[in-house]
């Protein structure tokens, strides 16, 4: 199990994910393994749009079951945005499907990261995005 700190630089990393567990799981490692990061919080579809409206992340980790709008309208809307294009991607989602996998990485998503998410694969995900 990872316990190093990857960075102490300052990023910026949103989480779009409507499960108050998940988002919990995820913030703590997160922060456990990048202590000054900021993280921002959304709980559904209009919500994360509405962050990234106003300050462009680092990272977005993206649950696919939003409400309002789902991860595919938001990735959608991200990738016609010339400010948020490039931001990185990782889907983090219960449905494990290849042609769901397949279609999130043909629309530009950096990482599928299928549910429950343990530690170790929080980590790695880290490690990828970030390049440490």
């Amino acid at each position: 199990m990872p316990e190093e700190v990857l960075s102490k630089k300052n990023y910026t990393i949103a989480i779009a994910e409507d499960n108050s567990v998940n988002m919990f799981f995820l913030k703590t490692l997160i922060e456990k393994y990048m202590p000054n990061v900021i993280i921002l919080e959304a709980s559904d579809g209009d919500q994360i749009i509405n962050i990234l409206s106003q300050i462009k992340p680092d990272l977005l980790f993206l649950d696919l079951s939003l409400p309002l709008k789902d991860g595919i309208e938001i990735i959608t809307y991200m990738k016609k945005q010339e400010t948020l294009k490039e931001i990185p991607i990782a889907v983090i989602t219960a449905m494990d499907s290849e042609s769901v996998n397949k279609r999130l990485l043909n629309m530009g998503v950096n990482l599928y990261i299928k549910k429950p998410a343990s530690k170790d694969v929080i980590y790695n995900a880290l490690k990828t995005i970030f390049k440490i």
